[in-house]
């Protein structure tokens, strides 16, 4: 408990920063703040996931640079820079900027994501705020329109209590080879209690090869009673 990971430059490691507790104990009070993750040489990416939270009650994770998110390994599973999962509550995601995500496997059944949250608690806590995200793409043909898709923001399964305010993502970019659907926020069919307040949302991927390829700003497969308040966004796609 109380950690606090301030200026630090991390590359060439799978998961960057992991924070794992257990439901009956969980990880309490952590600041993830003004880090450097990823470099730009081919053989120093991040191999999965930037930052990794399951189990953790009050984090900030704040003003970190994440990019180069970059595999190509099959059956890896999902890329993520920012992964807040099972049991995690009270969590703040701010000003940090996110870019180059890339899972590029033709075949896997999984994309990549900038920021994606699947708790598991209705009530989560979770504020997403200022945030930058860019260039999150994924080349696979098997990939369905749901959690699995390229997405820049991802609210997924029984998670509730989120609250995403002033980001801006940008998916623009040509996803080569297959890559099949792009989202730039994508909204789950179990979610509950999101609060969508003055984002920009432009998503103009193109593909090279896949002719049913698609590209959305906005995709949910909740009904609209999941927004319990939606104003003052720009969509684009």
């Amino acid at each position: 408990n109380s950690y606090t990971i301030r200026n630090n430059t991390f590359y060439k490691l799978k998961y960057a920063i992991c924070a794992v507790g257990v439901s009956s104990s969980k990880n309490q009070d952590y600041i993830i703040e003004s880090n450097f993750i990823g470099d730009k040489g081919a053989y120093n990416y991040i191999g999965q996931f930037a930052i990794y939270i399951s189990q953790v009650k009050n984090c900030l994770i704040k003003k970190n640079e994440i990019f180069n998110v970059i595999n190509s390994n099959y059956y890896l599973g999902k890329l993520r820079a920012i992964f807040i999962s099972t049991g995690s509550e009270s969590i703040q995601i701010e000003k940090n900027k996110i870019y180059d995500v890339n899972y590029q496997h033709s075949s896997d059944k999984y994309g990549a994501g900038g920021i994606e949250i699947n708790t598991g608690i209705a009530e989560s806590n979770i504020k997403v705020y200022n945030n930058s995200i860019g260039r999150v793409m994924g080349t696979s043909s098997n990939i369905a329109a749901g959690e699995n898709a390229n997405l820049g923001i991802g609210i997924i399964n029984a998670t509730g209590g989120v609250k995403i305010y002033n980001n801006s993502i940008d998916l623009a970019g040509k996803n080569g080879n297959y890559g099949y659907y792009s989202i730039g926020l994508y909204i789950g069919a179990s979610v509950t209690g999101v609060e969508l307040i003055n984002n920009s949302i432009y998503n103009s991927t193109t593909y090279s090869i896949n002719a049913n390829a698609k590209s959305y700003a906005i995709y949910s497969a909740a009904p609209s009673t999941a927004f319990t308040n939606i104003n003052y966004n720009n969509y684009y796609a």
